[in-house]
């Protein structure tokens, strides 16, 4: 009733974020900015904090609805509650890879592989990563540790670690995950 009346094109309000709902605030314009000039950088983390609700997923989602999409392999990982070697195959298999009766190096191997070949054919690979304030500490450093996959000093993998307030004090409560960027 109300989508004809307003002429909307979309249903308004859904639980599920939607960067074609986008809203430029202030505030959204200026993490825009700062995300923007991370990927710009080739900065290995942007680390993206806000309370439930704030758009961190949207905004996202638009940053990567605007870049140019034959550049750049996008995956995302929404489920955090897991160990440190599930979350390893979260992300392989949000590439696409067949992880399922791989061992932990073979992951890792194949992880590298799928980053350096499209490193080589010139494109980004970036992960997000959903609700990263539910990771343990052991999944953080494990996706600390795929930033050691580098050509040069230019990390392979670009990371997007989007959580609530908490996920700061997390981070600056671990002296081994201190080295994370923030944005």
């Amino acid at each position: 009733m109300y989508t004809e009346f307003y002429n909307l094109t979309g249903r308004p309000f859904q639980l599920t974020p939607d960067p074609r709902f986008y809203y430029d605030t202030r505030t959204h314009r200026k993490a825009m900015a700062y995300l923007t000039y991370g990927l710009n950088q080739g900065e290995g983390f942007i680390i993206i904090t806000g309370d439930v609700g704030a758009g961190k997923t949207t905004l996202v989602g638009h940053l990567f609805d605007a870049i140019e999409g034959s550049e750049y392999v996008v995956a995302n990982v929404v489920t955090t509650q897991l160990d440190a070697d599930s979350t390893l195959r979260m992300v392989a298999t949000a590439f696409g890879l067949k992880v399922e009766d791989c061992d932990k190096a073979e992951i890792l191997r194949r992880i590298e592989q799928f980053l350096r070949a499209h490193h080589a054919a010139g494109r980004r690979v970036l992960l997000t990563i959903d609700e990263a304030q539910n990771l343990p500490v052991s999944a953080l450093e494990e996706l600390r540790m795929l930033s050691n996959f580098q050509d040069g000093n230019k990390a392979l993998l670009q990371t997007f670690l989007l959580g609530q307030p908490e996920f700061r004090d997390k981070l600056a409560l671990s002296p081994s995950l201190s080295n994370c960027a923030s944005a």
